[in-house]
Parts: C-alpha cells; sequence; structure tokens
C-alpha cells in the first residue's frame, strides 16, 4: 500500500502546445496549459498546485421568473442582474473574475500564490475544501471542483459560435481568503449563502411560504415565523435552481 505523505511529483504532460480557438480549454492548475480538453485534463492525483477556483453559472439552470426574475436571460444579463450582486456580497467573492463561457458565466478566484499540493493527504484536503468553497454559490450542480476547467478568453464555444470575453477584471486572492470562506461555509453555511445571494440577514416576506411573515437566517438553517418553520439551505437553492429534470424537458 501506498504512503499518503510520500512527495508525488510526476504526471503525463500535455502532446502540443498549441491549440485551436474553438473550444479550448484553460487548466486552473499546475502550468495552466491551454488546449482541447482530452489533453490537458488532469485527475487530481496529477494537480500538484491550484491557481484558481471555478464556479460555473449556466441561465438555463435558474428559474425564468420568481425570486430572480430575469426569464431567458443570456450570460450578460444575468451577469448584470444577479450576480454581479452576489459577488459584492462577500469580501473574498468580490474579488473574482468574470467570463462570459459563450453560453455561460465562469466566476473564476484566482489565487497568489498558488495553493501547493505535494502529497496526496493534500490533494485530497482541497479537492475536499473546494467542493464546499463552490457551495457559495448556486452552480452547476454537475460541474467539478478542483479539475474543473474554464475557457480562455478569445477562444470559440462551438455550442453557439459565441467568443469567450472577459466581462469583470478579477483581483488575486490568498489561501487564507480561500480558508475563511470555507471556513464561513463550515461554520456559517445558511446564513452565509443567504447574505451572499439576498444581501441580507431576513427577509419579508418569507419567500418560501409568502406568508407575509419574516426569515431569518442563522448560522446553519433559517427561521421563518409564517408557514415554513426551520427552512434548510437545500431550500434556499432551490428558490434559484430548477429542479434536476427541467433544464433537460425544457421547462
Amino acid at each position: 500500500m501506498s504512503n499518503p505523505n510520500t512527495e508525488i511529483n510526476s504526471c503525463p504532460e500535455p502532446e502540443s502546445e498549441k491549440y485551436e480557438l474553438i473550444d479550448a480549454r484553460e487548466a486552473l492548475w499546475n502550468d495552466q496549459e491551454i488546449g482541447p480538453i482530452q489533453e490537458i485534463q488532469k485527475d487530481g492525483s496529477c494537480i500538484f498546485s491550484v491557481h484558481a477556483i471555478l464556479y460555473d453559472l449556466d441561465p438555463p439552470h435558474y428559474h425564468p421568473t420568481g425570486i430572480m426574475n430575469v426569464g431567458d436571460a443570456t450570460p450578460q444579463a444575468l451577469y448584470k442582474s444577479m450576480v454581479k450582486k452576489w459577488l459584492s456580497h462577500h469580501p473574498t467573492l468580490a474579488k473574482s473574475e468574470v467570463r462570459k463561457s459563450g453560453t455561460g458565466l465562469h466566476i473564476i478566484l484566482q489565487i497568489n500564490p498558488p495553493i501547493t499540493l505535494g502529497t496526496s493527504n493534500l490533494q485530497d484536503l482541497w479537492a475536499e475544501k473546494i467542493k464546499v468553497v463552490q457551495t457559495a454559490l448556486p452552480i452547476d450542480p454537475d460541474q467539478p471542483g478542483m479539475t474543473a476547467v474554464t475557457r480562455p478568453i478569445g477562444s470559440i464555444n462551438s455550442k453557439n459560435g459565441a467568443q469567450v470575453t472577459l466581462l469583470k477584471q478579477g483581483e488575486p486572492v490568498s489561501e487564507d481568503q480561500i480558508n475563511q470562506l470555507f471556513e464561513d461555509m463550515k461554520e456559517r453555511p445558511f446564513l452565509t449563502v443567504f447574505k451572499i445571494l439576498t444581501g441580507k440577514e431576513r427577509l419579508s416576506p418569507c419567500p418560501i411560504c409568502k406568508t407575509g411573515k419574516e426569515l431569518v437566517a442563522l448560522d446553519k438553517i433559517g427561521k421563518c415565523y409564517g408557514g415554513c418553520g426551520y427552512v434548510k439551505l437545500y431550500q434556499v437553492y432551490d428558490l434559484f435552481l430548477r429542479p434536476r429534470g427541467d433544464k433537460q424537458k425544457g421547462v
């Protein structure tokens, strides 16, 4: 059995440094390679340094009416109407870079200096931390964690022929800031997400039961003084995300 704390230092490199603009991908780890997804994608065991964390947001995943009220939003409209506000509500997320990925948005937290993963234990630890940090926003439910890739600026998304563009310049964040966001999500998940998505610690009327009573965000649950009683975090996400089958059904 291998020692989980042994040093790790070799994995296959991409076959070519050249890449086509159509459907190119950009790694957020190691040397931040750019190229076809089949050449640059790596397993978590081959990631030795993390340069960024990705949040993938696609308009079809969100309710077109209701609390978001964005209709069939374009990526730009989704950013201007909702996502820009979400990011401004947390000091770490406020430093995010935002790219229009073609069909959606890529929110990228650039980490400087990058987080070094010199052992398999550190790889496992940060794989879990990144998954927790990603739940600060209502992301694409199927997006990867530490192994996620973005699309380089200027490349073309073949799904709709759109060019990947920069919507917001980001600022680098530190490992300490990522750790603080992780602690926020670990110790105060309901309050942290509620404040990011609403900018408040309480809402009236409660957006879930809509009885006219107030919903108050506590650290790990919400308290509705109307028909809901105690509210769980998934119920807040459900205010924004469609049920999993709706996107495929065209609802």
